[in-house]
Protein backbone atom coordinates (compact mmCIF):
# COMPACT_ATOMS: atom_id res chain seq x y z
CA UNK A 1 0.00 0.00 0.00
CA UNK A 2 3.07 2.54 1.13
CA UNK A 3 4.66 2.14 -2.49
CA UNK A 4 0.86 2.50 -4.21
CA UNK A 5 0.35 6.20 -2.31
CA UNK A 6 3.91 7.24 -3.10
CA UNK A 7 3.57 6.50 -6.74
CA UNK A 8 0.11 8.36 -6.68
CA UNK A 9 1.31 11.50 -4.38
CA UNK A 10 4.56 12.17 -7.07
CA UNK A 11 1.91 12.12 -10.04
CA UNK A 12 -0.12 14.34 -8.33
CA UNK A 13 3.03 16.68 -7.62
CA UNK A 14 3.75 16.18 -11.25
CA UNK A 15 0.14 16.79 -12.38
CA UNK A 16 -0.40 19.85 -10.23
CA UNK A 17 3.13 21.68 -11.60
CA UNK A 18 2.19 20.54 -15.36
CA UNK A 19 -1.85 22.16 -14.73
CA UNK A 20 0.01 25.29 -12.69
CA UNK A 21 2.08 25.87 -15.57
CA UNK A 22 -1.06 25.49 -17.82
CA UNK A 23 -3.32 27.89 -16.11
CA UNK A 24 -0.48 30.59 -16.16
CA UNK A 25 -0.01 30.64 -20.26
CA UNK A 26 -3.13 30.02 -20.90
CA UNK A 27 -3.84 33.79 -18.60
CA UNK A 28 -0.82 35.36 -20.40
CA UNK A 29 -2.69 34.16 -23.60
CA UNK A 30 -6.12 35.88 -22.40
CA UNK A 31 -4.29 39.02 -22.13
CA UNK A 32 -3.12 39.17 -25.56
CA UNK A 33 -6.77 38.36 -26.67
CA UNK A 34 -9.23 40.91 -28.19
CA UNK A 35 -12.69 41.05 -29.04
CA UNK A 36 -14.96 38.29 -29.39
CA UNK A 37 -18.17 36.83 -29.83
CA UNK A 38 -19.66 35.37 -26.58
CA UNK A 39 -22.62 33.77 -28.33
CA UNK A 40 -19.56 31.52 -30.08
CA UNK A 41 -17.49 29.58 -27.78
CA UNK A 42 -15.86 27.51 -30.13
CA UNK A 43 -12.46 29.83 -30.39
CA UNK A 44 -11.90 28.94 -26.52
CA UNK A 45 -12.85 24.74 -26.56
CA UNK A 46 -9.22 24.11 -27.19
CA UNK A 47 -8.65 25.37 -23.74
CA UNK A 48 -11.34 22.90 -22.50
CA UNK A 49 -9.57 20.53 -24.75
CA UNK A 50 -6.40 20.92 -23.37
CA UNK A 51 -8.04 20.86 -19.68
CA UNK A 52 -9.47 17.37 -20.51
CA UNK A 53 -5.85 16.25 -22.31
CA UNK A 54 -4.19 17.45 -18.62
CA UNK A 55 -7.02 15.22 -16.58
CA UNK A 56 -6.79 12.14 -18.95
CA UNK A 57 -3.10 12.37 -18.39
CA UNK A 58 -3.29 12.19 -14.74
CA UNK A 59 -5.92 9.74 -15.27
CA UNK A 60 -3.91 7.40 -16.97
CA UNK A 61 -0.59 8.11 -14.31
CA UNK A 62 -3.60 6.64 -12.11
CA UNK A 63 -4.36 3.21 -14.00
CA UNK A 64 -0.97 2.71 -14.77
CA UNK A 65 -0.20 3.02 -10.80
CA UNK A 66 -3.20 1.01 -9.67
CA UNK A 67 -2.18 -1.84 -12.56
CA UNK A 68 1.24 -2.64 -10.74
CA UNK A 69 0.67 -1.87 -7.33
CA UNK A 70 -3.12 -2.89 -6.30
CA UNK A 71 -3.29 -6.16 -4.38
CA UNK A 72 -6.73 -7.31 -4.30
CA UNK A 73 -6.98 -6.94 -0.67
CA UNK A 74 -7.12 -2.99 -1.28
CA UNK A 75 -10.94 -3.42 -2.17
CA UNK A 76 -11.52 -4.09 1.32
CA UNK A 77 -9.66 -1.25 2.82
CA UNK A 78 -11.23 2.58 3.19
CA UNK A 79 -7.66 3.72 2.56
CA UNK A 80 -7.62 2.46 -0.87
CA UNK A 81 -10.59 4.13 -1.52
CA UNK A 82 -10.47 7.48 -0.02
CA UNK A 83 -7.03 7.61 -1.73
CA UNK A 84 -9.22 7.00 -5.33
CA UNK A 85 -11.50 9.42 -3.74
CA UNK A 86 -9.32 12.10 -3.40
CA UNK A 87 -7.56 11.31 -6.68
CA UNK A 88 -10.70 11.91 -9.05
CA UNK A 89 -11.46 15.43 -7.05
CA UNK A 90 -7.94 16.44 -8.08
CA UNK A 91 -8.50 15.18 -11.71
CA UNK A 92 -11.93 17.45 -11.50
CA UNK A 93 -9.52 20.62 -9.89
CA UNK A 94 -7.35 20.03 -12.55
CA UNK A 95 -9.60 20.14 -15.31
CA UNK A 96 -11.94 23.43 -14.02
CA UNK A 97 -8.80 25.23 -12.99
CA UNK A 98 -7.16 25.13 -16.13
CA UNK A 99 -9.84 26.40 -17.53
CA UNK A 100 -10.81 29.11 -14.48
CA UNK A 101 -9.10 31.89 -16.19
CA UNK A 102 -10.90 31.33 -19.51
CA UNK A 103 -14.21 31.23 -17.52
CA UNK A 104 -13.43 34.44 -16.26
CA UNK A 105 -12.61 35.93 -19.30
CA UNK A 106 -15.90 34.79 -20.92
CA UNK A 107 -17.85 35.45 -18.06
CA UNK A 108 -16.60 39.22 -17.75
CA UNK A 109 -17.71 39.38 -21.42
CA UNK A 110 -21.02 38.15 -20.88
CA UNK A 111 -21.76 40.49 -18.01
CA UNK A 112 -20.39 43.33 -20.35
CA UNK A 113 -22.59 42.65 -22.92
CA UNK A 114 -25.59 41.79 -20.48
CA UNK A 115 -25.88 44.86 -18.01
CA UNK A 116 -26.26 47.58 -21.01
CA UNK A 117 -29.16 45.18 -22.79
CA UNK A 118 -31.00 44.77 -19.40
CA UNK A 119 -30.48 48.43 -18.54
CA UNK A 120 -32.02 49.18 -22.33
CA UNK A 121 -35.11 46.58 -22.07
CA UNK A 122 -35.55 48.26 -19.03
CA UNK A 123 -35.69 52.28 -20.96
CA UNK A 124 -37.96 50.88 -23.28
CA UNK A 125 -40.17 49.09 -20.71
CA UNK A 126 -40.21 52.18 -19.16
CA UNK A 127 -41.26 54.31 -22.11
CA UNK A 128 -43.78 51.87 -23.38
CA UNK A 129 -45.63 51.93 -19.88
CA UNK A 130 -44.96 56.00 -19.66
CA UNK A 131 -47.04 55.54 -23.21
CA UNK A 132 -49.45 53.50 -22.20
CA UNK A 133 -50.46 55.42 -19.05
CA UNK A 134 -50.81 58.46 -21.00
CA UNK A 135 -53.14 56.72 -23.87
CA UNK A 136 -50.57 57.17 -26.38
CA UNK A 137 -49.90 54.50 -29.58
CA UNK A 138 -47.32 51.88 -28.14
CA UNK A 139 -45.59 52.50 -31.30
CA UNK A 140 -43.01 50.23 -32.55
CA UNK A 141 -41.94 49.62 -28.47
CA UNK A 142 -43.08 46.21 -28.02
CA UNK A 143 -41.51 44.80 -31.05
CA UNK A 144 -37.95 46.59 -29.94
CA UNK A 145 -38.55 45.37 -26.34
CA UNK A 146 -39.27 41.84 -27.92
CA UNK A 147 -36.24 41.55 -29.92
CA UNK A 148 -34.11 42.78 -26.90
CA UNK A 149 -35.75 40.25 -24.72
CA UNK A 150 -34.69 37.68 -27.40
CA UNK A 151 -31.17 38.34 -27.26
CA UNK A 152 -31.06 38.78 -23.34
CA UNK A 153 -32.14 34.91 -23.39
CA UNK A 154 -29.59 33.95 -25.89
CA UNK A 155 -27.15 36.13 -23.96
CA UNK A 156 -28.50 34.55 -20.44
CA UNK A 157 -28.18 30.94 -21.73
CA UNK A 158 -24.70 31.93 -23.45
CA UNK A 159 -21.41 29.31 -21.85
CA UNK A 160 -19.24 30.89 -19.32
CA UNK A 161 -16.90 27.44 -19.30
CA UNK A 162 -15.23 26.95 -22.61
CA UNK A 163 -15.61 23.12 -22.67
CA UNK A 164 -19.37 21.11 -24.45
CA UNK A 165 -20.87 17.96 -22.96
CA UNK A 166 -19.11 15.43 -25.08
CA UNK A 167 -15.34 16.54 -23.37
CA UNK A 168 -17.76 16.53 -19.82
CA UNK A 169 -18.70 13.07 -20.79
CA UNK A 170 -15.16 11.92 -21.66
CA UNK A 171 -14.13 13.39 -17.95
CA UNK A 172 -16.90 11.64 -16.47
CA UNK A 173 -15.88 8.09 -18.37
CA UNK A 174 -12.30 8.69 -17.65
CA UNK A 175 -12.50 8.94 -14.09
CA UNK A 176 -14.00 5.36 -14.34
CA UNK A 177 -10.98 3.95 -16.09
CA UNK A 178 -8.93 3.22 -12.91
CA UNK A 179 -12.14 1.41 -11.55
CA UNK A 180 -11.97 -0.43 -14.75
CA UNK A 181 -8.21 -1.06 -13.87
CA UNK A 182 -8.99 -2.42 -10.61
CA UNK A 183 -11.76 -4.76 -12.13
CA UNK A 184 -9.00 -6.06 -14.93
CA UNK A 185 -6.25 -6.71 -12.41
CA UNK A 186 -9.06 -8.55 -10.18
CA UNK A 187 -10.02 -10.63 -12.50
CA UNK A 188 -6.40 -11.63 -13.61
CA UNK A 189 -5.67 -12.38 -10.41
CA UNK A 190 -8.54 -14.79 -9.96
CA UNK A 191 -8.15 -16.74 -13.93
CA UNK A 192 -4.41 -17.27 -12.32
Amino acid sequence: MDAHCGGNVRAVSMGNRVSVLSTRLITRLHQAVGEFDILDPRPFEPVGRQSLLLALVFIGGISISILFSFQPGNLSSPYFWGEYGVLVLLVLLIFFLNMRPTHRLMAARKKAELDPLQHQIYQYSRMLQDRLAQEQPAGELPSVIQSLAVFEAHLLNAPTWPYNTAMLRALVFSVLIPLLSVLARVLVELIR
